[in-house]
């Protein structure tokens, strides 16, 4: 990341720039992952190519300790690929999340890596198929000594850990299971629009959520106090599109966690069906927009100061 000064606030940008618009040297540096995008587009198709080859470790990858290193040697060099695409798209789309280039090459590249974990999910299983006395002899050749520590902590998920046909499904639909993580990120940082707050002098400055937190430390309290409502007054505009999300957010983790055998608080998985995770959520849901019990409150994360009217804190 390239840095330079930054503008005093009297001087801040009366619009929210483009990404065109601003400065090379105020933006990050993408060339040590990909000089190109053709570079990355021939990463992504070497990382297409090795997918298949997964298939020829899945009927040997435990039966010695060389097959198990050299079916994790593998699979570190293509998940050493899989991470430096994941940098590139992620920051690419974190640029502009209106930008169609970036969210077709987010997604295409979260299909790959779905194909890529349902093509490794015997490994797993495959590991914790082993005998013990015959990991502990794998612990001890010389030739697995770089994946000891790995592999005594993955061992510790044996309990967790479901049959290869069952963790290839998991990795299918995790796409899909996930998919309100992408409703968020849309609706928040693409979508919403927060105007703009008045400044000491009478100017309108933008607020988004960058400038919010600099108008947060404002010296002006009326300041502080007009981008903190304003700010969250957008959010509670769409608090049932966020209250959805929230929900599917934790079906979601219920449902990963009934699978995998986790206790929920303190509840046993064959008891949950998880409608106690979601009361919170379906009480906003179902509730009418005058509920004064489902009244919009903002969660409190900012500099507290002491009001010497009230002798409360407020958070502005």
């Amino acid at each position: 990341m390239r840095h330079t000064s930054p503008p005093p606030y009297s001087k801040l940008m009366d619009h929210i720039p483009t990404r065109v618009e601003i400065a090379v040297a105020d933006t990050w540096d993408l060339t040590p992952l990909f000089e190109t995008e053709s570079d990355y587009q021939a990463a992504l198709a070497e990382l297409r190519k090795a997918i298949p080859q997964y298939v020829q470790f899945k009927s040997r990858s435990t039966e010695s300790a060389e097959d198990l290193y050299q079916c994790l040697e593998f699979d570190k060099s293509v998940d050493l690929i899989a991470e430096r695409l994941g940098h590139y798209a992620s920051l690419k789309y974190a640029e502009d999340g209106s930008n169609r280039e970036h969210l077709a090459r987010r997604t295409e590249l979260a299909n790959v890596l779905t194909q890529r974990r349902e093509a490794s999910a015997f490994i797993g299983p495959g590991i914790q198929a082993i005998p013990d006395s015959v990991f502990e002899a794998f612990l001890n050749d010389p030739t697995l000594a770089d994946w000891r520590r790995l592999l005594v902590r993955l061992r510790r998920y044996r309990p967790h850990t479901l049959s290869e046909p069952e963790e290839r499904i998991l990795a299918a639909g995790s796409i899909i299971i996930r998919a309100h993580q992408d409703t968020f990120s849309q609706l928040t940082n693409v979508d919403m629009k927060f105007g703009a707050v008045v400044g000491a002098e009478g100017e309108e400055v933008p607020l988004s959520q960058s400038s919010y937190v600099s108008l947060l430390q404002n010296q002006n309290r009326e300041i502080r106090y007009r981008a903190f409502v304003q700010f969250y007054q957008e959010f509670s505009d769409h608090r049932y599109t966020l209250a959805s999300s929230l929900a599917a957010s934790i079906r979601g983790d219920v449902f990963y966690a009934r699978m995998r055998r986790y206790s929920v608080g303190g509840v046993r998985q064959p008891d949950l069906d998880g409608s106690e995770a979601l009361t919170g959520t379906a009480r906003i849901l179902r509730a009418s927009p005058g509920d004064p019990s489902t009244r919009w409150n903002p969660p409190v994360r900012h500099i507290r100061t002491f009001s010497p009217k009230s002798g409360e804190a407020c958070a502005f």
